[in-house]
């Protein structure tokens, strides 16, 4: 069975992906966010276990992006993804 996608990991490849979409550098994407290029690397690296609403709110604003939380009973799904 595979082991369970974090937060962090969920927002890792979230924010990766959004900058190879983007063609942005680390520091290009930081500075949108409002971060250091170091701190944005953590976070790419899933390093940000304590991804909280108030910073994916501060993401989502950065980025001129919507922020949708889903919260689901069903086992399968989580916060971040739904298989």
């Amino acid at each position: 069975m595979p082991e369970p996608r974090t937060p962090a990991r969920a927002v890792a490849e979230w924010l990766l992906a959004y900058r190879a979409d983007h063609e942005l550098t680390q520091t290009q994407l930081a500075a949108r966010l409002g971060l250091h290029a170091p701190a944005l690397a953590a976070y790419e690296q899933g390093m940000g276990a304590d991804v909280s609403l108030l910073a994916l709110r501060g993401f989502a604003e950065g980025l001129g992006v919507d922020l949708n939380v889903t919260l689901s009973a069903d086992r399968e799904c989580d916060v971040w993804s739904c298989r």
